[in-house]
């Protein structure tokens, strides 16, 4: 990462906002995490507390994805569409529950606990458990999605504005036409890397046919 982006990144995470989100994950760690960490079974209470916490996270992440895609991408915003925009949140929180936390947790089970923390607990019970954790994430995130399109949905009927629709529309055209104009200039640099490539190998032939046997 070069200095630049790193001076980026810092202003961008001293923004209040950015700040409150951060306060919120370690609020989120030190009760699901320090104070709640437990080898709990399966329907269990602790479970279903487990359970809470995921789903939580998804709903959650969901929204702070949405927040800095409205912030940071606000051409994605507007012209993804609701649906593509869910879509994407959706996945991402479904990857990152399964990548990053249930990657974590195997880590841990696998290596960190039994070597430098065996008076703690494991982090999976089985293949249930963590297969749960991941439907009730995307679960939160999904019901973060449909909350949000309520809103939007309410939104459009209480304030209606046709002179933002005809300027939605507007864009999608001009980026459609713009996208159109790229992929025809790709395709002709494609050609004509083709083409170059066609021609060095027909003289690459040409002069090893000339070349005497030994």
């Amino acid at each position: 990462m070069s200095l630049g982006k790193l001076k980026t990144f810092f202003r961008e995470f001293r923004r209040p906002s950015n700040i409150r989100i951060f306060a919120l994950a370690v609020l989120f760690y030190y009760i699901w995490g320090m104070q709640n960490w437990s080898d709990s079974q399966l329907l269990s209470g602790g479970w279903w507390f487990d359970a809470l916490g995921h789903f939580i996270f998804g709903v959650g992440l969901s929204f702070i994805l949405l927040y800095w895609i409205r912030f940071y991408a606000p051409e994605s915003y507007i012209l993804s569409g609701k649906l593509n925009i869910a879509r994407q949140i959706i996945e991402d929180v479904a990857f990152i529950e399964a990548i990053f936390w249930e990657g974590f947790e195997l880590l841990w089970d696998l290596k960190i606990q039994p070597n430098y923390a065996t008076w703690l607990v494991r982090a999976q019970n089985s293949s249930a458990d963590t297969t749960s954790d991941i439907l009730v994430t995307a679960l939160g995130a999904m019901f973060a999605m449909f909350l949000w399109w309520c809103w939007r949905k309410y939104h459009e009927m209480r304030w209606p504005d046709e002179t933002e629709k005809e300027s939605i529309e507007t864009a999608k055209a001009e980026s459609r036409v713009l996208a159109k104009e790229i992929l025809a200039a790709r395709r002709g640099q494609r050609r004509q890397i083709y083409n170059e490539f066609k021609r060095s190998l027909k003289k690459t032939i040409r002069t090893v046919k000339k070349i005497d046997p030994l």
